[in-house]
């Protein structure tokens, strides 16, 4: 019977152990999720201002966390250019992993929309995003990471 009732213990304190590690992986997951979303919705406000590229370091609760973003122009000719962007933000974790998202940005601005008499949404982001790994947003991610945008 006590060995019975040692078998049983083990295989409980296993499975509470095994759970108590996939919630802390979880955790850790949703969090650099939520904070690389951060990054990608300042990497797009930010190239729609006209910043195309941006670095820093996350302060706070996750110090030695790093971000960047670069925008890339992918649109039009030198003579007609089009405001399409590609922008890869990128999130850095003190370890050094890094999660990435590639999405694309499409910009109007009042001016191009009164001269070109074109009509429509003065901005938006294109769910037609590449990288390595699925995202909901409108980019995909890629690797691990964790940090805060500024």
């Amino acid at each position: 019977a006590v060995a019975i009732l040692g078998g049983a213990l083990f295989i409980l304190l296993n499975a509470h152990f095994s759970a108590l590690k996939l919630y802390e992986e979880m955790a850790d997951a949703v969090e650099r999720r939520q904070l690389l979303e951060r990054v990608v919705s300042d990497a797009e406000f930010k190239v729609l201002a006209g910043t195309l590229t941006e670095s820093g370091e996350v302060e706070g609760r996750y110090a030695g966390y790093s971000w960047s973003f670069q925008g890339t122009a992918t649109g039009g000719t030198e003579e007609a250019p089009v405001p399409f962007y590609q922008v890869d933000a990128v999130l850095r974790t003190p370890s050094g992993d890094e999660e990435q998202v590639t999405f694309y940005v499409f910009h109007i601005s009042s001016n191009e929309v009164l001269e070109g008499g074109t009509t429509g949404a003065s901005s938006g982001t294109s769910a037609g995003a590449t990288s390595e790994s699925s995202s909901r947003r409108t980019g995909t991610g890629s690797a691990s990471g964790s940090g805060r945008s500024p």
